[in-house]
């Protein structure tokens, strides 16, 4: 059967697999978001349920090959799961602090002063007086550093790890299933609004990443900037050959969010960093240099 598939798809999925994919994946976590978009389980326990959601796309994968009949460690690693190019492991993890410092020009020009975060976590009444007498004898810069670097160790670990369980169904299944049937740039505008849409009731009931707007336009905006980061991440997955480099960008990502947010405390989240326009700009920026290089180093090879 195996065989077969990869003769008959020229070496890919069908679309029998997507269909599998989208319905296991987005029925799961819409029914992990339930108790906590009713009230029936408390908001402190977002982090749990966040971290397992980030599986669920995983699970969505593992039910598709199955029901196609394709044997679980062969289409794991033909989806991605497995080194590639080493080279493009630290491309992983260096795109988010570029879209960080490009979304900090691209806000200068908007009009958007930045602040030091860790400057804005001293305001906070929520952090711990130890924290904030830590941050004032080591110096707000020398903090900030540090945060800078704590970031790219977790976007290598632990946060590596959680958005492995997404990357094997975004840039895995759904980009074997659609790259080569309908390109780059149309396989990154579907990915990029099926990956933004799966996040709906965490944003349109809960207000994630958009507290200000628990609507369609803070839905759009996240959507098309979902979009803006899949471009790069497929670059990624495309060059490498594997799903670690983006498992590797989408987990630092997450690491500097919350620096990203506190760079403007003060800011609609609809224009500035992290999922605002400002950060749709940069990352598109970021992306079309991206493929321009890319491209340049593979005509050169």
């Amino acid at each position: 059967m195996w065989g077969r598939l990869v003769r008959e798809s020229g070496g890919f999925l069908p679309m029998k697999a997507l269909a599998v994919y989208l319905v296991t994946s987005f029925g799961a976590a819409y029914a992990l978001d339930i108790p906590l978009v009713t009230g029936a389980v408390s908001l402190k326990y977002f982090g749990v349920e966040a971290s397992v959601r980030m599986w669920v796309p995983f699970l969505g994968v593992v039910v598709a090959l199955l029901a196609c009949g394709v044997p679980l460690r062969e289409g794991l690693k033909r989806l991605g799961v497995r080194l590639g190019r080493l080279a493009y492991l630290p491309l992983g993890l260096i795109m988010p602090y570029i879209i960080y410092l490009v979304g900090v020009g691209v806000c200068y020009l908007m009009g958007y002063a930045p602040v030091n975060p860790v400057e804005a976590t001293l305001s906070n009444p929520q952090v711990p007086q130890q924290v904030k007498e830590l941050i004032l004898r080591s110096g707000p810069g020398v903090f900030l550093v540090l945060q800078l670097v704590n970031a790219a160790i977790a976007g290598l670990t632990i946060n590596a790890l959680l958005a492995l369980g997404e990357e094997v169904g975004w840039r895995g299944l759904m980009y074997a299933v659609l790259y080569p049937r309908y390109g780059l740039l149309a396989s990154t505008a579907v990915i990029g609004v099926t990956w933004g849409l799966w996040h709906a009731p965490l944003i349109l009931f809960l207000g994630y990443s958009m507290p200000h707007h628990k609507d369609l336009i803070g839905l759009a905006m996240y959507c098309a900037v979902t979009t803006s980061w899949t471009l790069i991440l497929l670059l990624l997955r495309r060059g490498s050959g594997s799903v670690l480099p983006a498992a590797i960008m989408h987990g630092t990502i997450n690491a500097l969010g919350g620096l990203m947010v506190l760079t403007y405390p003060n800011v609609d989240e609809l224009y500035v960093l992290p999922v605002g326009v400002a950060s749709l700009v940069a990352s598109t920026i970021v992306g079309g240099v991206l493929a321009a290089l890319l491209g340049r180093a593979g005509a050169r090879r």
